[in-house]
Parts: structure tokens; sequence; C-alpha cells
């Protein structure tokens, strides 16, 4: 097995290349821009807008919030996600950044 070669890179590039992993699937994107568009929603509310089976649902939620692009509240018996905007603002700064730049 190969070993990464990433932590070799400019650390402006390695942060590109993180988020641009985060939106590597097309709901994920769908899930930020319905946070972003309508506000905190719930799984179930999440679940209107998508093709997608819970489990699915909650998966790329989970990869969202990793990358710290979401967050959560537990609001019993729901869990509500919202985009965490400072993370975002990093986001737009950083994409800005490397599309001036190609």
């Amino acid at each position: 097995m190969a070993f990464s070669k990433n932590h070799l890179y400019p650390k402006e590039t390695q942060i590109v290349s993180e988020f641009s992993k985060a939106f590597a699937h097309s709901a994920r994107i769908k899930i930020i821009e319905h946070l972003t568009l309508y506000g905190p929603s719930s799984v179930e509310e999440l679940m209107k807008y998508h093709p997608l089976s819970q489990p699915a649902m909650s998966n790329h939620l989970e990869k969202l919030r990793k990358k710290h692009l979401v967050q959560y509240a537990e609001e019993f018996p729901r869990i509500i996600y919202s985009v965490d905007s400072k993370t975002i603002k990093l986001v737009k700064k950083h994409l800005r950044k490397f599309l001036k730049r190609i």
C-alpha cells in the first residue's frame, strides 16, 4: 500500500483538496445549499428533497460534519443540522484564491 504524499504540497493546496473531497457527491452539495437557503433542518426535512435512504443521508451528513461544514444540535427526538458559517467562509476564501490562480 502506498503512502499519501498530500502533506508534501503547500498547505493552501491541501485545504482546497480536503474541502473538495467533502463536496465530492451531489447530495452533499445540495445539502449545503438547502441548509444555507432554508436554515436549520432535521434529517426528515432534508430527506423530502433528496432521493436517498435515511442511512445514506446520515452518511453524507457525517462526512460534512467531519469536515466541519455542518453542525448539529440535539432537539429530542430529532437532530437539527445547520451550516457552520465559519467553515463556509473559509471554504469560499480558499476556493476564490484557488480559482484566481488557475
